[in-house]
């Protein structure tokens, strides 16, 4: 047996042949496509894990894309004197246009999967994605908690840090607790009186509490105030209405399955629609193994 013209043949058989042009501008436009989409999904940060690993398979899909987008559209304009000084470059070109879409078409099948799995995590136990709001009382809370941080007081606090993630920390219902900030939720869910730490008497009141003084909350500026600390916030939570982070990230999951669709109907589209070059198109082999040929309907040359 010819072990070396064995060898010979596989290497052959993974080679990109660049000496002809290329059709492939559909090819190019999806990609371009994909690319546009894709930042737009890049370009939304999430805090949680789950949110951060889709974003990552994101971002290097769209790394890919770009750069396939970029090559699929310089082969379908190459004309042969132009590219034989570069014979190598296109030939390595040429090998990840035919290689690479397996690896995105892997990428984007984790991302559907994380996609699809988060969507009905979010219908299925809703309360795990903030579907609770704060009722406008504790809302009032979380205004002066934002303040405080962001140093935007008439007092000096110590708990000013302007930091992003003390900011976020505002919308915890624990952090509300433990720094007392329920203290300066209004007294009433209905209540017109004000209580806002922007106000000098607030603050000062405020501060006192964390110095360890007491403070009189039924005075007259500050009657708007709650004035105490709850043992929980169930009476804080407006359960008529979901929150805006909610309806937020189920607004986002329902483009980004309209988008993933319509991603879907163009590939294929594209696919069935286009007359590939043949040593560009891979034809089915029995011999594969099962991992290709369940992967093969996703790639677009096969």
């Amino acid at each position: 047996m010819n072990i070396c013209g064995c060898i010979n043949r596989h290497i052959e058989s993974i080679r990109f042949r660049w000496q002809r042009r290329r059709y492939l501008w559909r090819a190019s436009y999806y990609y371009t496509g994909m690319s546009v989409a894709l930042v737009a999904a890049r370009s939304i940060r999430m805090i949680t894990w789950y949110i951060t690993m889709q974003m990552l398979l994101i971002g290097v899909v769209l790394i890919m894309a770009i750069f396939m987008a970029r090559v699929c559209n310089m082969f379908s304009n190459v004309i042969i004197s132009d590219s034989m000084t570069t014979e190598r470059l296109m030939t390595m070109l040429g090998c990840s246009i035919k290689w690479l879409p397996w690896v995105m078409a892997a990428l984007m099948a984790i991302t559907i999967i994380f996609h699809s799995s988060s969507m009905i995590w979010m219908f299925a136990n809703s309360r795990q994605w903030c579907e609770n709001r704060f009722n406008e009382a504790a809302v009032n809370a979380v205004r002066n908690c934002r303040l405080i941080v962001r140093g935007n007081v008439p007092c000096t606090l110590t708990m000013t840090s302007g930091l992003h993630k003390e900011i976020r920390e505002c919308n915890s219902p624990q952090y509300l607790l433990s720094k007392r900030l329920m203290l300066l939720a209004l007294v009433e869910n209905t209540s017109r009186l004000p209580c806002s730490v922007a106000d000098p008497a607030v603050c000062n009141a405020f501060n006192e509490v964390l110095s360890g003084r007491d403070v009189d909350w039924s005075r007259g500026e500050l009657r708007g105030c709650l004035g105490k600390i709850p043992e929980s916030l169930d009476a804080f939570i407006d359960a008529a209405t979901s929150s805006d982070l909610y309806k937020y990230l189920m607004l986002y999951s329902i483009i980004w399955a309209v988008v993933f669709f319509l991603l879907i109907c163009f590939f294929y589209l594209m696919k069935h629609t286009t007359e590939f070059d043949a040593i560009i198109y891979q034809a089915k082999d029995p011999t594969e193994n099962i991992i290709v040929k369940i992967m093969q309907p996703f790639t677009p040359w096969s």
